[in-house]
């Protein structure tokens, strides 16, 4: 039985994605709107996150660099992760 189960926050899956690929030996940094990271956002946004930074660690060769940017109000969140190698994908919710 699972008991006291919660979700990972937005600003904790950042960090952890940062620290992944910081590991991986891929230079990165996270930026977030003026706002900060909201409280409130379904796991589409998290686990689109997921599978951005498990594309990137499977690709090859694997960038030099990559900035994970987080724009947007409440409810409209952007995340976008730039490469040193390709443009911008950008992940909506």
């Amino acid at each position: 039985m699972i008991r006291g189960y919660q979700e990972v926050s937005l600003h904790a899956e950042l960090e952890t994605a940062a620290a992944l690929l910081e590991a991986a030996g891929i230079p990165s940094r996270v930026e977030l709107a003026a706002g900060g990271v909201p409280q409130a956002v379904d796991g589409s946004l998290r686990g689109a996150l997921r599978g951005e930074i498990a594309a990137l660690l499977a690709s090859a060769p694997l960038p030099g660099a990559v900035v994970i940017t987080l724009t947007g109000a409440e409810g409209h969140e952007r995340l976008t992760l730039h490469s040193d190698r390709d443009a911008p994908p950008d992940v909506h919710r």
